[in-house]
């Protein structure tokens, strides 16, 4: 049985949305702004979010240090090659 990964969210600045940052694509996801269960929005085919959705957490505000970390730590799309999105 797979579990269902639990993700921060963050909400942003307007509080319409809630963001969450994917660690296989390496990028941010955006959803309505209420917690709870989501289906993945990864565009990579080879993602397991695909398999098993995500549940959002909001842990607080979508800030400019919050977007600059992520951004710090961006790595590479976790994707073995070849992935047609990583390309």
């Amino acid at each position: 049985m797979t579990s269902t990964p639990e993700l921060p969210a963050y909400r942003s600045p307007l509080g319409h949305q809630l963001w969450v940052w994917c660690e296989h694509e390496n990028r941010w996801h955006y959803h309505g702004a209420v917690e709870g269960d989501r289906a993945a929005h990864c565009a990579c085919p080879c993602s397991p979010l695909k398999r098993t959705g995500y549940v959002l957490r909001e842990v607080g505000p979508l800030t400019p240090e919050v977007r600059r970390r992520h951004r710090e730590s961006r790595g590479r799309h976790a994707c073995p090659a070849p992935c047609p999105v990583a390309a």
